[in-house]
Parts: C-alpha cells; structure tokens; sequence
C-alpha cells in the first residue's frame, strides 16, 4: 500500500516554564560565493523541479485579428447585446469603427497599453519595429537560428493594411483602405480565402486606431458607432509609432501574442522547473511536440524558445481532448534514465527506484493555451466523474453535498475535455512509485457545502475535512497526477465565469450539455472549466494581448506556489520539566498559519490538555474593528531608528514604497494603508471574504525556527558584593534601589514580601510571565503566559522589502522572524533592565534590541514602541553591510570595562548583491547595549566565511566575561580575548581548523575543565581553561540534503587566559594530530558505544567521527554542568532521495572532558525492561552504551525530564511522529546535579 503525505505540520518547541534560551545550529560548507539558503524548511519534501507539458492551439482561428470569437459573426449572447436593434449575427463589423478599437474588438491596439517585444531565450529584448517599416511577421523575421529576414515589411504610414482573419466564414482576409469600400453582404460569404476587402479608412492608407469615448459599462455605448473618435497614429509621438509598430509586428493576430506572451512569461522563469511542448495540430513546417522533459536551461532553453518562435503561422482544427490525453499519457512515462522519463533526476546519487534515477514527489502540470472551445472525440470514451470510484489515498469518489462541482452534470456529457482531466488527476499515473507528491491548500475555509469549522477545532490533517478535501481550490493528491491550467481568450460561457463557482460548488446548478463533438458552444468552454477543476487547476480567460502575458505569469506563479508546498517530517521538541506548562509552537503548510499552544505537562514528560491556543484568541480579538482599536501592533521607523506605532503616517518613505509596491508585478500600486490593515489583522480583504488578498486561516503566521522563550522573573546570578570601586553597578551600595537583588526580588512573585527584606520597589512592580515568540507573519508576538493573549507584537525594520507579500494570493513561503529572542538583566542607563536581542535568521539582515523589563500589557501603542532601544543592519545607522543573515543566536552579557553588549555573528551572504553588499567573511560584532553602536569588530580574514554562533566564557564566574568563541563555514574555530578594559586591544586567535575544512555553524558548548593537571607545564593542562565542544555538519542548502561527506566531534582545550593574541606558548592553531581519537560503533538495535581514551598530557582535547552516511550535527549540546555531561545529537538522513526528506537522529551523552563514556554510569535502557539500571551497563575496559537512534530529528538540545522530589527520568525526544503528536521520552539515570545549560547560559 502507497503511503501518501498530509500537509498540516505539527512542530513541538517545548521549554520549562522559567527562562529558557535554547538553539539550533546549522551547518554549512564555506564557499567563494553566496549560499542559495533555502527559504523553507528542509526537513520537508518540497523544492523539487516540477514538470510543465506546454501545449499552443494552433488551430486555424489562432490567425485571426480580432476578440472575441463573436466579433466574426455578431452572434453575442443576450448578456452582451446592445438594446436597440442590429442585425443578429451581423458579419461586418470590419465596416464599423467598433473593429479597429480595442473597447469592442480586443485584438486591436489599445492605446493605453505597452507592446513590448517578444524575448530572446537570453532574457534580451526582440528589437523594436519601425513604423515606416515594420515587420509582417516580427518573430519570423528576428528570431535568432533561422530568421527568415527582414524584406517583409510594410510602411505604416502609407500602407496601412489590417489583417482580419484568414479564411473566416462571411469575412474578409485583410482590409485596406479605398474611397469605393467592398460592400457588406450580411447574409453570405464576403470573401474567398486569399480575400481583401475594402472600407474607407479615416485617414486614407495611413495607420489608426479608435478611441472609445463612451462608458464600457453600457452596451449601447460600445455598440453606437458615434461613441468612437478616429486617432491617426502618423500625427502621434514617436513612442505612440513604435508602440503600434510594435503591435503591428508582434501582437495584431492571436497567434503573435500569443508567442510573445510565451516567451515573455517564461523569460523570468530559471531552471527550476522542467518543460516539455506539444501543439495541437501536427503542423509539419515546425516541431510541434518533444519526447523529453529537462530543466529550462541552457540548450534546453534555446530549442524551447525556437519551438515559440516557429509556431508563427496556424492551421487545423482545435482537437483540444487529444492534447490532453497526449500530457496525461506523458506522465504515465516510466523506465530509463533518461530525459523521456518524466521522472528521471540526473543528479541523485544512486537509483532510487527499481534501478531508476527517479522522483516521485516530482509534480506534473499541464499548461494549455487555446483560443476556443474543443472540437474533436479522442481521448476517454467514458464519464468517470459522474460516477464512484476509490482514489490513490483510499478516499471515496460519489455523489455526495461536497462533490457537487465535480459530479453535477448533464447525464449526456460523456468523455469531454473534463472527464479527460478527471482520469489524469484521480487515477495514479505512476503506480510503482511510492505516494510523496506534495499536497496543496490554497483555500482552508469551510462553510460553503458543509458547517464551518473553527481554526481551533481543525485537525491535524485537514484533508480530513471534507469540504477542504473536495474544494477545487485545493488538491489533495499524493499520488502521480496530472492538473491543468488552462488559458483561453475571451470566450463566451454558458455559466457566468467565475462566479457561478459557488452555485456549482453547492450543487444549486450543473454542468450544462455540451451537446455536440465538432461544434463550438458556450457550453463546451464551461466543460473547459470543468476540467481544470476536476484537476484542482485553474482557468485563466485573457481578454485582450497584455492580459495573456499576465494570465501565463499567474500560471507559472501558481505552479512555483506549489512548487513551494510541504509535505512534514517529525522534528524536534525544546525544553519541558515536569510540572510546569510545555509551550508548544509549529505551523501547517497549507497556508503557512502558525500555533502556539499552553499545555500542562505530566508527571512521565507526556503533554497534557491544552490550557490555551493563542491562535484562536488571536482571531478573536482582531475580529470586527479588533485589528485596528485592540490590537497593539509597533515597528522601527527605519529613517529615524525610533520605535513606532505600525500605522501608515508613522512609517518611512521606503517601508511605504515597500508596502505600496504590488508584490505580483512590482509595481506601484498605492495600497500601503489595505497592506497595514491586512498585516494588522483585518481579515475582510481575504479572497474568502470577497477581496483580493490571501486568505488565512489564522492571522498567526507560521512558528518554525524561533522557540518560544518564556520570561518572569529577572534570571541571571549577578552578585551585587562582587561589583567593585568604578563600576557602574557599585552604586547600589549607596542606593539600595539600584541593586539587582532589589531589582530580582520586586520583579518576582516576592514582591509583596519586600517590606520584611527591608527593600523599596518604587515604580517596580512584580513582572507578569511571557511567552515570546517568532513568527513568519512579520512579528515577533508577546503572549500571556497565564491566558494566551497577545499583548503585543514588533515588526522589525528589515522584513518591510518582502513584508507585502503576505497579502499575495500566489504567496510562496517567505521566513520573517524566524529566530527566537536571547533575553538578559543589563545595567544600562543607571538601572537595571531587562532587554532582549531580536535576529530574523534567514528573514532579513539585522538584530534589534527591545526593552522587555515591564510586559506593557496596559499600555498604548505609542507607549510599547518605546520598548525599541534600537535596529542594527545591514544598511541602517547604527549598521554595517557586513551584517549577513543572523543564523547564530547573539549573546549578551558584561564586559570588563563596565558595559554590557550584544555580540552578534554576521553570519551568511552579507555578499549578496542587495545594495548593501558585505565582504562575506566572518565578522563577530560587539554591539553597545544603550544604542547599539559597533564597540568592536572582528573581521577575521579573506580565507574566513560566514560566522555561526559564539558563546562568551567566564573565567571568574562573575558574569564579567572574558573570552568568546565561535566558529564558522569553513571549518575555523575562533578564540576572542576580552580580557582587557580597553575595547581597543581585544584580539582573536584561529585555535582549530577542521580536517577537510569541515563546517562549523553551531553555537561551541563551553565548559570549564576541572580535571586538568595542576601546575602543568603546558596552559592547556592546567585547570580553569576551557573545554570547547562542537560539532560539524552542514544543513541551509537543498544540496545539503544529500551531502554524504564524513562529519565529526570536537572537544578542544584551549590555553587558557594571560596569554596574548598570537603568543606561542598558547601553541595555536591547535594541530589536529593533537586530538585524542575515540572511536564510536552502533549495534543492530541502534545502540551506540564510544572507547574512552583518555586525554594525555600534552594533547589538546579529542575526536571522533560520526559513523552513518551524511550524519551531521546541526544544534549546540546540552550540558549537565555540575557533572561535566555533554548531551549532543546528530541528524542522519534517511536517504539520498530528495523525496524522502524524513530524518531520524543520534543522541551521544558523553564526558566531556575526553569526549567518552561515563565511568560505572548505564545511561540507556539496552535490556527494554523500561528503566536504566547495572542490567544496561557494559563499561569495563572496553566501551559503554553512550547514545541511541532515535526515529525523529532532533534540532533543539534534548532535555532532562525528572520527576518531583528528583530521581531517574526521562530524555524528552519530541516531534510529530511520537505517540499522538507527543514526544517520545526515553528512560534516563538519576543525576544528582544542580544545573541545566542552555543556549544563553554561559559558564
């Protein structure tokens, strides 16, 4: 059985509720150039080029000159009529101003649109035609292989001829200008084949168009020959020549723009998807079809193009069912590693099916431009959807209120174009491949052919609500399939399109009889509707040259949304202890909507009932006018740097150029104020609601990459004894209102015990729980922690140049604030305070700072925006280009000067050609706390690449700090010296280079080693120096999914502090033969032990290589301080197939100071008796079980669950494949231990 794909994601980030401040490192190769780092996650199958058949009618009417169709005969449908009485059908029209104005004809140049020229494959520009001399068939004439020249040409000025339609019934070929006009025969052929007819032009033999001058909203205007005021074009400008020059050579009949539409569509497309191409008709003076499919590059690319530009003149029928049924019959290809397999994919590493190079998470998209109504009986000769049938994914296909629009037809259409698209969609096209294309929602609302369900009450796969299953807006298809887009000109329907969707949708009408195979009727054009909804596709309908281009485009965009869609893998939890609220965050891929959860937590690590749900509370609260009276909403003013509220007349020239620019088209638009609102919260310009904006099914966006971090009471450990004479913190022994004890204790649930501590609180008042988290809808949120509202929200300054395209229909995942907050107490304008650093990760270039001391729950807009201290970017002041993507977390803390800072990696492609463009190298930055201005920059070299995390060291334990280290993409490891109170002679030392320049882009475990050597000659062998632990791996690229390249750990001891920068006794870099090597093995069961060397004096710390095939590490240890246990994890993926994006994970618990096993410790449950006890030990001489294969990625450090009053616990392995969505707990040994690390801690 074919196991298919749900597409609602179901991300666990647990964390205790105290303060917490985990992270995930990620892991890269350093590289010249900019990464390509992939916007969506990757641990889902998404991103794999798609396959697009494009068919071109090249029918006979594909050369006519004029649209729509009824122009030819009159035959209008009564909607479309002018009142008063005309002959009906009335075959003249070329005898009426109406045929050469684009109000009635829309073939015909319109004067208030830009005829650019076609493109060349290169992405360059046909020339312009001349208006003395334009081109008969511009793409015949300039196309670059086999141009058929230039000597066709025509004078625009003075031989002005209008091609009508070569061989139409009743109408002439060509018109031309005569003071003796051809006489209008209504009632019969006017004309042979090769016929020109004559009217007397307004201008006599040079070019015209007219000018409508009545309201096109009434028909007897555009019916009424008077309502038309005749231009000649040799009186207008140069620019008005060359634009109906331009017309004239390359738009005036249907099949020209049609090829230039083409081409101009595709000319922004890159290699991401793959096409092959067909016509209709077999016209024997082109290729008209291809045998392979290959990406849209290079040779490729040039022989599409060709194909484009031959299809310049038309003949035949429009056999539109045979076209289908070849694109359907295409995907059904198998066998081979070749191109004429539809899915054969060069570049993996190793066959993946049945000794074939094969995806099967490729999709497969028919694009289909005609410019009528089918005329042919090939393809199917049944009525599949009119019957029942089982699909792929065991769903039941029959009658029924939510199959309405698929089902509900006239009982004599059998095998139309729309049950030609159901056996293509329904049935598996490729049966012997497994089930993993991704699914796709782009509509998740309810409540038209069922009840409406609340976001709060959707399950975790929403395919199981019928109505979203059933809606054509959505496609629920695993299996191989075929959807259609189908672009058609304009042409007349039976039903009113679109509108009658809803009323097809209900069952309130049906799909009319189509009644003939070789006619063309209004109904056959419904059928052509029908078919793209039987394959969850899409009917565009252009009516006129310019809106064909943008029809293509809205195609191609479609088809890159759903290229972009998601099928999820499990992942990891955070952090949770027992008896405290799990908070737990993730996202669903339909529409890219996020949830935040408080659960309660259970004595065993299991998640409980849900105390709240912020989404739904969300909702609610910016129902109505909610978004705009209730909702406290504040962002950076990026002109000034000063905090604001999110209102239009608060924002900055850019942000609103940014806002009023039209995500689809990039052009101005002048909606900034529709932009706010929708980002605020209003929901009534979603498409759901009758707009044009995307519809959501919450207004919370997507929680992917930033854990939730929950903050009460003020956390660090400063010690108010051990500031000294000079520090600005010494005045709290004058000033006991300056203390951090006071500050600690009036901010705690202490505070109303304060008068017996003898303290005075002032204006500090006991602070409330939040719960901070990143979201992908442009904000980062602060929650109650005790109820779930929202209390405020932030949208940082650098997301504003893609912030708009939250409102696009097409909107295709974009991060925003993707990383969670590093909160700290820092003493800062003569008090204490609370701040939290702010980074976007892969959502833009930038760090803010925000005051987070007093939640703010009461206060204004204007009021919270105070909270900003300030943005640092890559293009602001304070700011540096330097400043890549923030993929490392920052880290605050004290300096020995007195000050506090922000240290932030620069982190990746600070080199990219976006205005601001960087070095690309690794930069450390140590920002001010108060302003943010740059205190010290570490650039470390030409030969350095892209700086991960650091962490700061204390040698002291002071919380004064001394020492940072950090590593970056191409394998060095960094030693910063913050010794000294003058900023000026810090200084950095490269300690370690990995073998085969192994990537570091997780934040190094620092940890201070009490075992060494006392009085050693050498300083890594005396106690007090460091242990920095660290793993290698790379995971930010689509490539990276099939790295297989050999991976390792670390544990380096470092020299220690009084040695200057570049000293040879600190012996750097420290030599890899330096390290002791251990040696770890796995066993049938997935076990895992580790040799325990010991690190001899003289070695510099210790290694050992990862075992399985691409095993990386991608997240920074967990660390049990007291004991000096290192709790890491790795990644492994399942395979090298991009279609099985499915991780699973290693966790390693190891001694820390030699990197093996713990002396008489068992740590795993080997027996299977459900606890860890002597039966589970195997140490000795030889090796102990250190660690364990565990079915789901872990990305976050694993905690330590123990139950109260301490105990043996459990190991917290969380992600959506535990039972019911819950994490997997693991059984682990008592630790008698005080400490916990996490990311923002430091030793």
């Amino acid at each position: 059985m074919k196991v298919g794909q749900y597409n609602k994601l179901r991300v666990l980030r647990l964390l205790q509720s105290m303060a917490v401040m985990g992270a995930c490192g990620v892991c890269t190769i350093a590289s010249a150039a900019p990464l390509d780092l992939s916007k969506v996650p990757l641990f889902l199958n998404q991103a794999v080029d798609p396959n697009v058949m494009v068919t071109f009618d090249d029918s006979g009417s594909m050369s006519w000159g004029f649209t729509p169709n009824e122009v030819q005969d009159g035959d209008f449908p009564p909607s479309a009529r002018p009142s008063y009485a005309i002959p009906i059908p009335y075959y003249c029209y070329w005898q009426t101003p109406m045929g050469y104005s684009s109000a009635f004809n829309k073939q015909y140049y319109d004067p208030n649109v830009t005829y650019s020229p076609p493109l060349r494959a290169d992405g360059t520009s046909f020339p312009n035609a001349r208006f003395t001399a334009a081109w008969e068939d511009g793409m015949a004439a300039n196309r670059p292989n086999s141009p058929t020249g230039q000597t066709s040409v025509r004078n625009l000025s003075n031989d002005y001829r209008v091609t009508w339609g070569w061989d139409v019934t009743r109408n002439p070929d060509f018109i031309e200008h005569s003071n003796s006009p051809s006489t209008c025969n209504n009632g019969s052929r006017n004309g042979d084949v090769s016929g020109t007819r004559r009217w007397t032009f307004p201008f006599g033999d040079s070019a015209f168009f007219y000018r409508f001058t009545g309201d096109p909203a009434n028909l007897d205007d555009v019916f009424d020959p008077t309502k038309y005021t005749a231009v000649n074009v040799s009186t207008q400008s140069a620019a008005i020549q060359t634009n109906f020059a331009n017309w004239w050579s390359y738009y005036r009949i249907r099949n020209f723009s049609a090829s230039t539409a083409l081409s101009r569509a595709f000319g922004s497309i890159d290699r991401n998807i793959r096409v092959a191409w067909q016509t209709i008709n077999r016209n024997g003076n082109i290729s008209n079809n291809t045998n392979q499919i290959r990406p849209i590059d290079g040779s490729w690319r040039q022989s599409f193009y060709e194909w484009i530009y031959q299809i310049s003149r038309s003949n035949g029928g429009t056999p539109n069912r045979r076209a289908m049924r070849n694109a359907g019959e295409y995907f059904k290809r198998a066998g081979g590693n070749s191109f004429t397999n539809p899915y054969y994919e060069p570049s993996l590493l190793a066959a993946t099916y049945n000794g074939v190079k094969e995806l099967s998470c490729r999709q497969n998209f028919h694009m289909f431009f005609t410019d009528g109504a089918w005329k042919d009986a090939a393809g199917i000769s049944t009525n599949p959807d009119a019957g029942t049938a089982t699909f792929p994914d065991g769903k039941s296909y029959a009658d029924s209120p939510y199959t309405k629009v698929f089902h509900n037809e006239d009982p004599s259409n059998v095998a139309g174009l729309a049950d030609n698209a159901f056996e293509y969609w329904s049935n598996d096209l490729r049966p012997d491949l497994p089930d993993r294309v991704p699914t796709f929602v782009s509509d998740p609302s309810t409540g038209v052919t069922g009840p409406v369900i609340p976001g709060a009450s959707m399950p975790d796969n929403v395919f199981d609500v019928p109505e979203i299953y059933w809606n054509p807006a959505n496609n629920p298809a695993s299996w191989q399939h075929m959807v259609n887009f189908m672009v058609v000109l304009d042409v007349a329907t039976k039903l009113p399109f679109p509108d009658a969707l809803g009323d097809l949708r209900r069952g309130n009408v049906a799909w009319p009889f189509w009644d003939t195979y070789s006619g063309e009727t209004a109904e056959k054009i419904d059928d052509t509707w029908h078919a793209t909804l039987n394959s969850r596709g899409e009917m565009l309908v252009a009516r006129r040259p310019d809106e064909l281009i943008r029809a293509l485009e809205d195609v191609l965009q479609n088809i890159a949304r759903r290229r972009a869609s998601a099928s999820a893998v499990s992942v990891s939890s955070g952090v949770v202890t027992t008896g405290s609220l799990a908070y737990q965050t993730g996202f669903d891929t339909g529409d890219w909507s996020g949830f935040v959860e408080a659960r309660e937590v259970n004595p065993d690590g299991s998640l409980g009932p849900v105390r709240w749900e912020a989404g739904p509370l969300l909702d609610a609260k910016v129902a109505g006018s909610g978004w705009d009276r209730q909702r406290k909403v504040f962002t950076v003013n990026t002109a000034t740097g000063l905090g604001v509220p999110f209102r239009l007349a608060s924002l900055s020239p850019t942000q609103l150029a940014a806002l009023n620019r039209n995500p689809d088209t990039g052009v101005a638009d002048l909606r900034a104020s529709q932009r706010i609102d929708f980002i605020r919260g209003d929901r009534s310009q979603e498409i759901s609601n009758g707009g044009d904006f995307r519809s959501r099914s919450t207004v919370l966006g997507a929680v992917i990459s930033s854990q939730a971090v929950f903050i009460e009471a003020p956390f660090d450990r400063y010690d108010d004894a051990a500031f000294r004479p000079g520090d600005p913190e010494y005045a709290c022994r004058s000033n006991q209102a300056l203390c951090y004890n006071t500050f600690q204790v009036c901010l705690s649930d202490l505070a109303g015990d304060v008068a017996l501590a003898g303290l005075s609180c002032g204006s500090l008042r006991q602070r409330s729980p939040v719960v901070y988290v990143g979201g992908n809808d442009g904000m980062l949120h602060a929650f109650d922690a005790d109820t779930g509202e929202e209390l405020w929200a932030y949208i940082p300054g650098a997301v504003y140049p893609n912030l708009g395209e939250l409102t696009d229909p097409n909107f295709q995942f974009n991060p925003f604030v993707d990383q969670q907050i590093i909160p700290r107490d820092v003493f800062v304008r003569g008090q204490w305070r609370t701040v939290a650093a702010v980074t976007l990760r892969g959502g833009g270039q930038s760090v803010s700072l925000l005051d987070v001391t007093d939640p703010g729950a009461s206060a204004s807009e204007a009021t919270l925006a105070t909270k900003v201290m300030w943005e640092f970017t890559d293009r602001s002041s304070p700011g540096d280009a330097d400043l890549g993507y923030t993929f490392g977390l920052p880290q605050i803390g004290r300096l020995n000067n007195g000050r506090y800072a922000v240290f932030v990696p620069a982190g990746y492609n600070s080199d990219e050609a976006d205005g601001a463009v960087g070095s690309g190298r690794s930069v450390l930055f140590v920002l001010a706390v108060e302003d943010g201005t740059v205190l010290k920059k570490f650039d470390l070299g030409a030969s350095s690449q892209g700086m991960a995390g650091v962490n700061l060291g204390d040698y002291d334990a002071d919380l004064i700090y001394d020492v940072a280290f950090g590593g970056d993409l191409s394998g060095k490891m960094y030693r910063f010296d913050l010794e000294s109170n003058a900023v000026g002679s810090w200084c950095s030392d490269l300690i370690f280079q990995t073998p085969a320049n192994q990537a570091i882009t997780v934040t190094p475990r620092i940890l201070k080693d009490t075992r060494g050597t006392s009085g050693g000659a050498d300083p890594w062998d005396r106690p007090g120096r460091f242990i920095v632990a660290f793993g290698t791996g790379r995971y930010l690229t689509q490539l990276d999914k099939v790295s297989n390249d050999q991976q390792s750990y670390y544990g380096l001891r470092e020299s220690g502090r009084g040695l200057s920068c570049g000293s040879a006794a600190a012996s750097y870099p420290i030599p890899a033969n330096s390290l002791i090597r251990q040696t770890l093995t796995q066993d049938a069961q997935g076990f895992r032990k580790i040799t325990d060397n010991p690190v001899t004096p003289g070695k510099r710390g210790w290694t050992f290589d990862f075992i399985l095939p691409g095993e990386r590490n991608v997240s920074i240890a967990g660390l049990l301080t007291d004991l000096q246990v290192l709790i890491a994890s790795t990644i492994i993926p399942a395979s090298a197939d991009p279609c099985d994006p499915s991780l699973s994970s290693a966790i390693l618990v190891l001694d820390i100071i030699n990197g093996g096993f713990l002396d008489n410790t068992p740590l795993f449950d080997t027996n299977g008796n459900g606890v860890v006890d002597q039966g589970d030990y195997s140490g000795g001489s030889g090796s102990s079980t250190v660690g364990k294969i565990v079915d789901t990625a872990v990305l976050q450090p694993p905690p330590v669950v123990t139950p109260p009053g301490g105990g043996a616990g459990v190991l917290l392995i969380g992600g959506a494949n535990g039972a019911n969505g819950r994490p997997d707990a693991i059984p682990f040994p008592e630790f008698r231990r005080r400490s916990w690390r996490e990311v923002g801690e430091n030793e």
